[in-house]
């Protein structure tokens, strides 16, 4: 007996030849098998719908409550790839699938146990993908008939619309961000009232416009302080040193000085005076006080006395006569120097005023402008919020339908060509297989009969054998059967 791998080429084409009815038999069951499932098998067919996604306002910006003001970085492909398989998992969602269930096939009275059985089938109908470096994702959908396929896939499609407008853009955002406004806006204008408030008790329009003011009319009051000062000290030295010198000039020169020319009367009754003087003298040594010519002579020498007092100022008032002017330049000096002062003084205790009114107008100027920059956050932001509430009315997105849910006649399963081909295929190769297993059968069989006769044969010569003299003929006749017969 030759065990397959001992085979030639040969022996494998006897035995498809031989058993080739055979063969032939079992591969045209296989394709019948295959037209029997083809026909009896309940047929599949699918629907298929496209969806592209563009960068817009869902992807593109924070939400509107969120206030950090910061564009999202859309542009790389990790982010893009990972906002397409977020897409993809929401409509794989069990919440998407369980709405298209209620929608293509309404819920009746089935139990709990039946509608998940119900899901179950329609998940492993239904396959969401998306190529690699695209924004199109795929919605492929399977029924019983091109109708139900394309339900489902249209439904899919329909509902995920708008769940994307609901999760894209939240709900309630521009109510909250209208409120915030109006009342930022309220606090905004009591900041405003308030700040406009400081500024009238302070007079002024602004703190830089009055500072600088204050500031220059010190400036220039501190320049005319220092002038006036220093021209103060010149008047003083050049009063002091005329007084020391106009102090030592005669009596008659400082007379001269303020009369100018001499006074020729004056000297005349100074001589007189100097006369009656001199009588009285004489009057009183011979006389007594009461005498007429004694009474006569002091009266006269009082009355010269009274006269030439009034008319020979002392020495004092020639000296003030001869510095008049510059004592009322020195007053005139002296009285401008203290007005300045006392100015610089009232514009120093304004520029501390000033100081203090600062801090709480700059305080409330703060307050103003950070209120204000909060208003118009919520304010645009508000804008946002309203802006997504009317694309969500209008749904308006970034989702557009490039291929709406197709209706093919055709199933996709089983499909006729592959499983003819499967069939033939298997087919073929189970004719082979059975023509070569026929084919070592018969070979073992054969072996297996040819064993049984030489066994057969054998026993009869042995019992023959068992004769003395048979076995001496048969020995001496067959040599060669005998020595077989010793070696078994």
């Amino acid at each position: 007996m030759n065990s397959p791998e001992s085979w030639t080429l040969i022996d494998y084409f006897s035995a498809l030849w031989r058993y080739k009815f055979r063969a032939l038999a079992v591969c045209l069951v296989a394709i019948g098998a295959g037209v029997a499932f083809i026909v009896y098998m309940p047929k599949k067919y699918e629907s298929e719908a496209k969806l592209n996604f563009r960068v817009g306002r869902e992807n593109a910006t924070l939400d509107p409550t969120v206030f950090k003001g910061d564009q999202l970085a859309m542009g790389s492909s990790t982010s893009r790839e990972t906002e397409i398989n977020s897409i993809v998992e929401h409509l794989r969602s069990r919440g998407i699938l369980e709405k298209t269930l209620d929608k293509v096939y309404p819920r009746g009275a089935e139990s709990d146990e039946d509608r998940e059985r119900a899901y179950a089938k329609l998940k492993s109908r239904v396959q969401v993908t998306s190529p690699r470096q695209s924004t199109v994702v795929a919605v492929t959908a399977k029924g019983s008939t091109p109708e139900e396929a394309q339900q489902i896939a249209a439904a899919m499609i329909d509902i995920y619309q708008v769940e994307h407008l609901r999760v894209s853009r939240p709900n309630g955002s521009f109510g909250f961000l209208k409120e915030q406004a109006a009342r930022l806006k309220e606090k905004h204008q009591a900041a405003l009232d308030a700040l406009k408030d400081a500024k009238n008790r302070a007079n002024m329009s602004s703190i830089e416009g009055r500072r600088k003011g204050l500031e220059d009319q010190i400036s220039a009051v501190e320049t005319k302080l220092h002038d006036v000062e220093a021209e103060h000290a010149a008047a003083t030295a050049r009063l002091k040193n005329r007084r020391s010198t106009i102090e030592l000039l005669p009596k008659p020169l400082l007379k001269q000085m303020v009369g100018g020319m001499p006074n020729d009367g004056l000297a005349q009754m100074r001589d007189r005076l100097f006369q009656l003087q001199v009588q009285q003298e004489e009057l009183r040594s011979k006389f007594s006080t009461s005498h007429p010519n004694v009474v006569s002579v002091n009266k006269q020498v009082e009355e010269l006395t009274d006269i030439l007092k009034r008319e020979d100022p002392e020495r004092e008032q020639i000296i003030l006569t001869l510095c008049a002017e510059d004592e009322a330049k020195h007053a005139s000096l002296t009285a401008h120097e203290k007005s300045l002062r006392s100015q610089l003084a009232d514009l120093r205790k304004v520029l501390e005023q000033l100081n203090e009114d600062e801090v709480l107008i700059t305080q409330l100027t703060m307050e103003v402008k950070q209120l204000e920059t909060q208003l118009m956050t919520y304010v645009a932001n508000s804008e946002d919020a309203r802006r997504d509430e009317a694309l969500v009315s209008d749904n308006i997105s970034n989702l557009s339908v490039i291929q709406d849910a197709s209706l093919s006649p055709l199933a996709v399963f089983p499909q006729k060509s592959t499983t003819l081909l499967i069939a033939g295929f298997i087919g073929m190769i189970g004719g082979i297989l059975t023509a070569l297993v026929s084919e070592q059968l018969r070979r073992i069989r054969v072996a297996n009969e040819l064993a049984a006769e030489h066994h057969e044969s054998l026993e009869t010569v042995l019992g023959i054998a068992e004769t003395p003299d048979y076995s001496q003929q048969v020995l001496v006749a067959h040599p060669a059967t005998t020595l077989h017969s010793k070696s078994l």
